[in-house]
């Protein structure tokens, strides 16, 4: 009977350890997976960013080869010139008067 005894004992530390072993597999692939999902995360969230780049740089070219384009065609077509800025110019009253009379002076000399 010993024998019998020896040889069920021994089949149940075969599934004890078996069970622990597997048990260990999942936890290790679980953790494995969750740190791989985070990993997706991130580099979806990177890929989102060069995107969102790709597009802004791309709507800049955009406006930059539409301007380099109009401007020719309304200078060449429609005759139209590029001017300069306008600028405004303030002169108080007494400052004018000044002028003035130092024109006035210039001109009887």
């Amino acid at each position: 009977m010993s024998g019998k005894k020896d040889h069920q004992l021994l089949h149940v530390m075969i599934i004890f350890v078996t069970s622990i072993l597997l048990l260990l597999g999942y936890v290790g692939l679980k953790l494995r997976i969750d740190s791989m999902k985070k990993e997706i995360v991130m580099d979806n969230e990177q890929i989102k960013q060069l995107q969102n780049q790709q597009t802004k740089l791309l709507a800049d070219a955009q406006f930059l080869s539409s301007e380099e384009r109009i401007v020719p065609i309304a200078m060449a077509e429609l005759q139209l010139e590029k001017k300069s800025p306008i600028y405004s110019v303030s002169i108080s009253k007494n400052e004018l008067q000044n002028f003035v009379t130092a024109g006035e002076e210039l001109n009887e000399q």
